[in-house]
């Protein structure tokens, strides 16, 4: 291979060496590019996948801690806890109440059968694939209280199938029939507002569902011994019966024969009365909000997706790649299909999260995240997810792009790489051809015509000179061999020459030598004197800067605002400027209770052991040390900041080292106090953000600043109310507006909350609305008010109540028995 190479023309190895030169980098760049891309973009991407499945797992777990609140305060209201017992109490009465005689109670078990075959069959069977339920079983399953209930509510209901909310009330005269047109307005709201599947209140003692809104087939029967008894409602029931006020059970989905065998979730909590467990508050939760969170698809392509997996790898939320087998129903009813058993899901049940390309639940490779989600009794996974074709079409375009430049490089360098050789190597050939004319011709005339400052065009220079010199050495010699004959031996041929010119020279010179070579030494002698007086003043003029530089260094040092120590190669103190003495002063009296024999007055001159436990671990730290070393050092209750760099000589040779001290103590005293703050206030916000109460809150020139959600959806409610009384209002742009878009006189509110020391409350009307509003000052720790923070309670349906009550009394008053009080939703 040498060989090869060394025989090659001159201008195809300067071809050659450019090529690889030029090449070779640009490739290995190229490789490194490509990787290095490729790993950063992966990382992205899963860095995006983790934020947006985080994102996703905190807004469920934030959305069942909303749904646990509402449960628990709807349970501890006093129209719940009335209703419950109203409700208890005449359900048991409603046969005798109606006088139903035992004929009239099967007629109405035939007239529900049909409904069961029928009506509910046909449904059910439209939406599970023409499987047919065993709705004789369902029905034997029912009491005689179930059955009546069922038929007057269901089969004598007038509304359509799904619609069996809409009725009121049944006709009779059982009381229970008066308390449901009384309540069910208001829970129907509720349900309806809330956006829940079903409402519920179950006996606690027969486990009677004395209540539902939505009068499904489980509604009458008993959750202990009823056809439901042992499906996720009938567990949900008995688990609420263990429970403290207060405390609220969550069950996971499952498939619920009532709707239609779709999957079901329910949460429950006691109704106490007088300390006493009296009902249970039941509600079926929706798969729409869960669905509506997962289904947020900002920034994730074409192929990317958040879902969620139960322990029993159905699906908790609907894919949206695969809509027809994996949403949540379609998982349930055909989970041959429908469950997610990838790599991902195995991990996250096992309680491990973390992100990986997979083959997802389509067998296709994807980017996924995972974790696993706690929900108390039960837990699920959160996936998000995105496919490796689009994660990483950035970098195969990377690729081809760097593909298509490295070709044109090469074209473009191989070009140069002619040109170039061409260039350099054409001087080089005609100095080659001239030397070789000299030697076959003898002509020393010859003149290279090179014109060019390189080092080529000085080899072609030297070579003219070269040739000059010859021609007259020759010349030369002649002059002096005339020279010699006249008896002058001053003159010499000064040049040496091989062959038969170095012959001719050699015997000219050896007459000449003995004066030549006096003279040659005399002259060195001379020279090595004046070298040495020249070393002898750049040495003296190097020590005086060396000096100066040194005197400057010191001086920064001494008014440096770091305090800075220097320890010699014994690590012995020789140096502290101001400041280091400074800080060793203020923390001596701290230092001495770790080191009771600390001096900072006697430093210098001490060794640096004194600072160290182990001091062996510390000299040779800092004696193979090559850089920058800093560390944090605690003495007694104080912490240092310690910054070493070692001194070394241009062999490398240890002589010292430099150490800046930074006395730390008040600096992370006051991180910790700030960090403090920080955590508190987050937990203010995260308890505002979660309360229940209507909050809002305006700086000090009234503008809003915060809303929480409560008044966020109060606001919306009322919204059209309020944009009739108060012109153009909009719930939805509430933040950054002033609160004088709330008064008529915004000067007298201005200056009754300016003046506000203590709580103040009023009731305010806005065309139909009545709200109580509760302000309170937010006064700083300099007693100035920095804020206002002001409670909105929404009255109206209580005001409305209330006249209808007066407005009943005096009807009572002037003996008109015949008024009832207006059913309000």
């Amino acid at each position: 291979m040498n060989t090869w190479f060394m025989n090659l023309t001159l201008a195809r190895k300067l071809v050659m060496v450019l090529l690889l030169v030029g090449l070779l980098p640009m490739i290995i760049i190229s490789v490194i590019s490509s990787v290095v891309s490729t790993k950063q973009l992966e990382q992205q991407a899963f860095d995006q996948l983790d934020a947006v499945k985080n994102i996703k797992a905190a807004a469920v777990e934030r959305y069942f801690k909303h749904v646990h609140s509402q449960i628990i305060t709807m349970a501890d209201t006093p129209m719940v806890i009335n209703a419950a017992g109203a409700f208890s109490r005449t359900f048991k009465r409603v046969i005798s109440s109606e006088d139903y005689s035992t004929e009239d109670i099967a007629a109405m078990r035939e007239d529900l059968s049909q409904y069961y075959s029928q009506d509910f069959s046909e449904q059910y069977q439209s939406e599970n694939d023409g499987r047919a339920p065993d709705t004789q079983a369902l029905l034997n399953a029912l009491d005689d209280e179930a059955v009546v209930m069922q038929a007057l509510y269901i089969t004598q209901n007038p509304h359509a199938l799904g619609e069996k909310n809409k009725l009121n009330g049944a006709e009779g005269r059982s009381v229970y029939h008066r308390v449901h047109k009384k309540y069910h307005a208001s829970f129907s709201q509720f349900q309806h507002e809330f956006g829940f599947y079903d409402f519920f209140i179950v006996d606690a003692i027969t486990g009677d569902i004395v209540y539902s809104v939505f009068k499904e087939l489980d509604y009458g029967s008993s959750l202990l011994d009823g056809p439901y008894a042992n499906t996720s409602f009938g567990n949900t029931f008995k688990a609420a019966l263990t429970l403290e006020p207060g405390q609220a059970v969550l069950k996971d989905f499952a498939s619920y024969t009532p709707s239609y065998e779709a999957p079901a979730s329910f949460i429950a909590t006691p109704i106490m009365a007088n300390n006493k467990l009296m009902a249970v508050l039941i509600l079926q939760i929706p798969l729409e909000p869960i669905n509506n969170i997962m289904a947020e698809r900002s920034g994730m392509g074409k192929t990317g997706e958040s879902y969620l997996v139960g322990e029993d790898s159905l699906m908790r939320s609907d894919s949206y790649l695969d809509p027809i087998n994996h949403s949540v129903i379609a998982s349930f009813r055909h989970p041959e299909k429908g469950k997610v058993e990838t790599f991902s899901v195995e991990q996250a049940l096992q309680g491990k999260s973390g992100s990986q390309i997979i083959q997802d639940y389509n067998n296709n490779p994807a980017l996924s995240s995972f974790s696993k989600i706690d929900l108390g009794d039960f837990s699920w996974v959160v996936i998000a997810e995105i496919g490796v074709s689009e994660a990483f079409a950035g970098v195969t375009a990377l690729k081809w792009t760097m593909a298509i430049l490295a070709l044109l490089s090469a074209v473009v360098i191989a070009a140069f790489a002619f040109y170039v050789s061409k260039m350099i190597s054409m001087p080089i050939l005609q100095l080659g051809n001239t030397i070789q004319r000299v030697e076959r011709e003898g002509n020393f005339q010859l003149v290279l015509q090179n014109k060019y400052t390189d080092e080529i065009g000085d080899t072609s220079r030297a070579f003219n000179s070269l040739l000059t010199n010859l021609s007259s050495s020759i010349t030369g010699t002649n002059s002096v061999l005339e020279e010699l004959g006249k008896g002058n031996f001053e003159e010499t041929v000064a040049e040496h020459y091989t062959g038969q010119l170095g012959t001719l020279t050699h015997g000219v010179n050896a007459a000449v030598r003995q004066v030549s070579t006096a003279n040659e030494e005399q002259i060195k002698q001379q020279r090595i004197a004046e070298k040495n007086a020249l070393a002898a003043e750049t040495s003296a003029a190097e020590a005086k800067a060396q000096a100066r530089q040194t005197l400057i260094i010191k001086q920064a040092l001494d008014v440096c605002a770091t305090g800075v120590m220097i320890a010699d190669t014994d690590f012995n103190i020789i140096y502290l400027n101001d400041s280091a003495d400074t800080v060793m002063s203020e923390a001596e009296s701290e230092i001495r209770k770790q080191i009771p024999a600390f001096n900072a007055a006697e430093l210098m001159g001490t060794n640096i052991d004194i600072f160290h436990k182990n001091p062996q671990h510390q000299r040779k730290l800092l004696q193979e040390l090559h850089g920058n070393y800093k560390a944090q050092l605690v003495i007694a209750e104080l912490n240092f900041n310690l910054s070493a760099t070692p001194i070394r000589d241009e062999n490398g040779e240890y002589l010292g080292a430099v150490v800046e001290w930074e006395n730390i103590t008040e600096k992370l005293a006051k991180e910790n106090e700030e960090r403090r703050i920080a955590d508190e206030n987050s937990r203010i916000r995260q308890a505002l953000d979660n309360s229940s109460t209507s909050t809002m809150i305006a700086d000090a020139e009234f503008n809003i600043i915060y809303t929480n959600d409560a008044l966020s959806g109060m606001m919306k409610e009322a919204e059209e109310d309020l944009r009739d009384f108060l012109g153009n209002f909009n719930a939805d742009t509430l933040m950054g507006n002033n609160m004088d878009m709330f008064h008529k006189n915004p000067a007298h509110q201005r200056s009754l909350l300016d003046n506000l020391k203590t709580s103040y409350q009023s009731e305010v009307k806005a065309g139909a609305r009545t709200f109580t509003l509760t302000a309170n000052p937010i006064i700083n720790n300099r007693s100035e008010r920095i804020g206002t923070v002001v409670e909105w309670l929404d009255r109206t349906a209580e005001v409305a109540i209330e006249r209808d009550i007066d407005r009943i009394i005096n009807l009572a008053a002037s003996r008109r028995f015949f008024s009832q009080l207006k059913r309000r939703r």
